[in-house]
């Protein structure tokens, strides 16, 4: 796990367009290293602060209850980042993070994240809207979770994965979409509950399944949600 400067960092949106010189000492820091699928990336309770940005892969941020229930809090694509709530302040992992599929990580020292924040107003502006999505997009799923019925809470979560993929519109197609079980640890849920909500989405006319894929037919249907 070395570092590699000749690396294209410019695919991580909160790197790419810095200074030149803010540029280059955040792609001289990195350290580049690969996981196989399943493998665990950071484990909860972790003191290590390292800032974490996925170049190739999908990863998801889980908390296992002692149970052993699985709950989803959010799935990671290429050009995300993640870590820097411990950069920041210094308390161990509250989450756990694992490879859903084989992925290659960057790995910025927590130190070299911190001076880059104070060293590049562009840096700590892009810190700074991605911590307040991060708090606006749990409020919003704190009030589904309390205020939605499961099968609203499905319509919901399909509604956001399209328009965060801009696919809104009819015939889009949603690649590489969770399982239901994994829908059902994102939103409060049993796998059964998401799999006949979604058998129900179907028979409405809202969406089409494909294998590991979703093709939205009626994107109001997404919206028309009993609130």
């Amino acid at each position: 796990m070395t570092p590699d400067p000749a690396r294209d960092i410019g695919q991580f949106p909160l790197l790419s367009g810095l200074e030149d010189a803010v540029r280059q000492r955040a792609a001289r820091s990195l350290r580049w290293q690969h996981f196989a699928s399943g493998a665990i990336v950071i484990d909860r309770d972790e003191e290590q602060a390292d800032v974490h940005f996925l170049t190739r892969g999908q990863l998801l941020a889980v908390y296992w209850t002692r149970d052993g229930r699985e709950i989803i809090f959010t799935s990671m694509s290429e050009g995300n980042y993640f870590g820097e709530l411990t950069a920041l302040d210094g308390v161990p992992r509250s989450l756990c993070v694992y490879a859903r599929t084989a992925a290659e990580l960057a790995i910025m020292p927590a130190a070299v994240f911190r001076e880059l924040i104070r060293d590049s107003g562009l840096f700590r502006d892009r810190v700074l809207a991605g911590l307040t999505h991060r708090v606006r997009d749990l409020t919003e799923r704190m009030c589904q979770l309390t205020s939605l019925s499961v099968p609203d809470r499905v319509k919901a979560f399909v509604l956001r994965r399209a328009v965060q993929a801009d696919c809104l519109r009819p015939g889009a197609v949603l690649r590489d979409f969770p399982t239901h079980a994994e829908i059902a640890a994102q939103i409060g849920a049993n796998r059964e509950a998401v799999s006949r909500a979604l058998s129900a989405m179907r028979q409405d006319g809202i969406l089409r399944a494909g294998r590991g894929e979703i093709i939205i037919a009626d994107p109001d249907g997404l919206l028309d949600q009993d609130l």
